[in-house]
């Protein structure tokens, strides 16, 4: 009785076949993408005592070496998050004035190819993304800036 029990509350006898909850056997690297995020967390990690399989198995309560690499990835997105909000006043600015009166056209462009350099050059020495994704994210930014500049400048008939 209590493995027929166990059985329906593991949804072995689904029509489906999905069990709508883990059985307590069940280990964490068997459910859906939490492989994919701890490599993405912990794959890249230079050091030996950090992979994948070795955080995973300590999860709750995760080793030094595990926990730093977690929140410099972390650290990683919320930078880059933060950077999409970066240039979103002058955006709203120029659109709700439609002028760009008061931009220095060499600083926008100074500005966009400073960040498209910098996230190169993260890009080409193998930097991962969290690592160079701010400057990538601030290029597109700047990019639009100097498409707003195009737009909206009013140079002087002559």
């Amino acid at each position: 009785q209590q493995s027929e029990a166990n059985a329906r509350l593991v949804g072995v006898g689904c029509r489906t076949g999905h069990s709508p909850i883990p059985s307590p056997a069940m280990e964490l690297k068997d459910i859906p993408f939490v492989p994919i995020l701890a490599s993405f967390f912990w794959g890249s990690n230079p050091s030996e005592d950090v992979s994948p399989e070795t955080c995973l198995a300590s999860f709750p309560i995760l080793t030094s070496p595990c926990l730093s690499g977690m929140l410099v990835k972390l650290v990683g997105i919320g930078i880059m998050l933060g950077a999409c909000l970066n240039k979103l006043p002058l955006y709203i600015n120029v659109l709700k004035t439609g002028s760009v009166a008061g931009m220095a056209a060499g600083a926008v462009y100074g500005e966009t190819i400073m960040y498209a350099n910098a996230a190169f050059y993260g890009f080409l020495r193998g930097n991962p993304f969290t690592a160079y994704g701010e400057n990538a994210i601030m290029t597109l930014q700047a990019i639009g800036i100097c498409f707003l500049l195009w737009k909206f400048k009013d140079d002087p008939t002559v």
